[in-house]
């Protein structure tokens, strides 16, 4: 009809359609900031976790230190454990030991030189969820 008054069936489509597809990208746009910010407390987590275990192995190593050490962990009953969800090590094979040269050689240089009085440690905390990627941390630990 000619001057009739309310929208057609099409208009009442499109306008619905534009305000499905708002809603839509307001609620991906939630979801991925939902998502970036649990990433983000996970990596702060595993941060202080790392941090907090390369104290207690410092802490550790100025009672315990150990020439040419094979390995490092914390002697049973010492007062640290890691965050629930997370695990911390020092993998043997990232322990380097201070060369006479002033470099960080391996076990068997220390053995064959003498332990200088410095170790390298490589640290890696992991998380219990598949999707991290592994924490690390370089410290060295001295004889006290």
């Amino acid at each position: 009809m000619v001057g009739s008054e309310g929208m057609s069936l099409v208009e009442v489509l499109i306008a619905v359609a534009l305000l499905g597809l708002a809603i839509a990208t307001i609620a991906g746009g939630i979801g991925t900031a939902a998502s970036a910010s649990d990433r983000h407390r996970k990596r702060v987590n595993a941060d202080t976790v790392i941090r907090s275990y390369a104290e207690a192995i410092q802490q550790r190593a100025k009672v315990f230190y150990v020439d040419c050490a094979a390995s490092y962990s914390l002697p049973a009953g010492y007062n640290w454990e890691p965050r629930h969800g997370y695990t911390a090590e020092v993998p043997s094979t990232s322990i380097r030991y201070l060369q006479p040269n002033g470099s960080f050689g391996t076990r068997q240089d220390c053995l064959t030189n003498g332990d200088r009085g410095a170790q390298r440690l490589t640290l890696r905390v992991t998380s219990d969820d598949p999707r991290d990627t592994p924490e690390t941390l370089e410290i060295v630990v001295r004889t006290p």
